[in-house]
C-alpha cells in the first residue's frame, strides 16, 4: 500500500513577543502528527495556501518600510522558528495571496488618476513576489513562475496565483475580469489535458485525485454574493468576494474546462478565509455532470476575530447558475458545505492506494481538539462526467 498525507493549512499571523511560543502551536502540531509512528511511513506533506508570512500586520500602522525588513526577513523568521523546524516533511508546497504582499491586494484601473499609488501597489507585487519565491523556494518547484505543477506521491497538483495576476473589477467589467493570467490559466489546460491523458483506459477508484492549490476558496460562495446573484442582479455583488466567487468569467473557465475535458478526482485545496470546510459541489452543463469537492483549511495562527470568516459568511447549501458570456455553455452548480468548528489548526487528508485503487478522506485538527484529527470522511466519490 502507498499512503499520502497532507496537512493543508494557511495564515500564519507573525508571533509576537509575548505570544511567541502559542504563535506556532499549530505548525508545532503539524511536526506532531508528521513524527507520530503511526504515520512515519506515509509520504508527508505540508501545503500552506498562501499568507505563510503578513508583510502587513498592523495593517499599515507600523508596518516595516523597507522591502527587506518587510518580506524577507519575515520569511527567515518563518523559517527558523522553532515549530518550522520541527517539521519533518517529504514536501512542501506553497501558493502565494494577499499578505505576502498587502491586505487584498489588486490593482488599480490603469485609467486611476492616483498614478502614484498605483506604482506603489505594482513595486508591492513585484517586492512580494521576489520575496515569495526566493522566501519559499519555489524555485526547487519552478524556475520562472510562482504557479507551476507538481506530484505528490505520484498524485498530481496544480499550484496557482491566485492573487498577482488577476485584474482590475469594477462593476461595468466584472463579468470580464480574470482571476488569473491567460498563461497561466493555458498551464493549468495543459495540465488538466495531461492528467486526462494519464488517466486513459482507467476507471472508477483505479483514477487517482487531483489536487488544485490556490490561496483563494472555489467554493463555497459567499452570502453577501449568492444571495444577490439570485435576483438577477448585474453582477455587482461579486464585488464583495475576493474570492473565486468574485471573478465569475475565471471561475466559469476551469469548471468549464474540468467538465468538458472529462477530468475525474478533483478537489480544490485553499485557505484564505480563516476557516475550516468541506465542500462537495457538482458542476453540470445539462448533458453531463461531474462531482469535485473544495476543502479549505484553517488559519495557523488567527489571534484577531475581526479578520477570521464565519460559517455564516457563505451558503452551505445552494444550486446555482454560472455562465462566463452568452457565447458559453451555462452551469449548474451545486453545493453542499461542512463547517467543522477546530479552531485555529489545519485539515488533515489522507489518501492511499493499494490493488490499484486509490481512496481519499478528510479530517479537521485545530485548537479546540487538541489538534486531533476528528473522525476521517470519504472524500465525495469523484466518478467520472455522466450524462445529467
Amino acid at each position: 500500500m502507498r499512503e499520502t498525507l497532507i496537512a493543508l493549512s494557511s495564515c500564519q499571523y507573525p508571533a509576537d513577543f509575548f505570544r511567541y511560543r502559542c504563535g506556532y502551536e499549530s505548525l508545532g502540531a503539524i511536526a506532531s502528527l508528521f513524527a507520530d509512528a503511526r504515520y512515519r511511513d506515509m509520504h508527508r506533506v505540508m501545503l500552506l495556501a498562501g499568507d505563510s508570512i503578513y508583510s502587513d500586520p498592523t495593517a499599515g500602522f507600523l508596518d516595516a518600510v523597507d522591502p527587506h525588513e518587510r518580506f524577507t526577513q519575515q520569511y527567515f523568521t518563518l523559517r527558523n522558528s522553532w515549530a518550522w523546524k520541527l517539521i519533518d516533511s517529504n514536501e512542501s508546497l506553497f501558493s502565494i495571496d494577499d499578505h505576502e504582499l498587502v491586505d487584498n491586494w489588486a490593482p488599480l484601473d490603469p485609467s486611476h488618476p492616483n498614478k502614484k499609488r498605483s506604482e506603489q501597489l505594482q513595486k508591492t507585487r513585484k517586492d512580494g513576489r521576489d520575496a515569495f519565491f526566493k522566501g519559499m523556494n519555489i524555485s526547487a518547484h519552478s524556475p520562472y513562475n510562482i504557479y507551476f505543477e507538481k506530484k505528490l506521491n505520484g498524485l498530481p497538483i496544480f499550484v496557482m496565483d491566485t492573487r498577482t495576476e488577476r485584474d482590475h473589477r469594477n462593476v461595468s467589467n466584472i463579468h470580464d475580469a480574470n482571476l488569473i493570467s491567460g498563461k497561466q490559466f493555458k498551464a493549468l489546460e495543459d495540465w488538466i489535458n495531461h492528467c486526462v491523458l494519464q488517466d486513459k483506459d482507467k476507471s472508477g477508484l483505479e483514477i487517482p485525485p487531483k489536487f488544485i492549490l490556490s490561496g483563494s476558496m472555489m467554493t463555497p460562495r459567499l452570502k453577501s454574493v449568492s444571495e444577490r446573484w439570485s435576483q438577477h442582479a448585474s453582477g455587482a455583488a461579486c464585488l464583495r468576494s475576493d474570492g473565486w466567487d468574485g471573478f465569475p468569467k475565471t471561475q466559469h473557465q476551469v469548471l468549464a474546462k474540468i467538465l468538458e475535458s472529462g477530468l475525474q478526482r478533483v478537489v480544490f485545496l485553499s485557505g484564505d478565509a480563516h476557516i475550516p470546510c468541506f465542500c462537495n459541489m457538482t458542476v453540470s452543463d445539462g448533458q453531463r455532470s461531474v462531482s469535485m469537492a473544495s476543502v479549505h483549511g484553517s488559519a495557523l495562527n488567527a489571534p484577531l476575530p475581526f479578520a477570521n470568516a464565519i460559517a455564516e459568511d457563505f451558503t452551505h447549501r445552494e444550486t446555482f447558475e454560472l455562465a462566463s458570456d452568452k457565447n458559453s455553455n451555462a452551469l449548474t452548480v451545486t453545493t453542499d458545505t461542512q463547517f467543522p468548528e477546530v479552531g485555529d489548526g489545519f485539515s488533515v487528508i489522507k489518501i492511499a492506494e493499494a490493488d490499484l485503487q486509490y481512496t481519499a478522506e478528510v479530517s479537521f485538527a485545530g485548537r479546540l481538539n487538541n489538534y486531533i484529527p476528528d473522525e476521517y470522511q470519504t472524500i465525495v466519490d469523484m466518478t467520472a462526467p455522466r450524462l445529467a
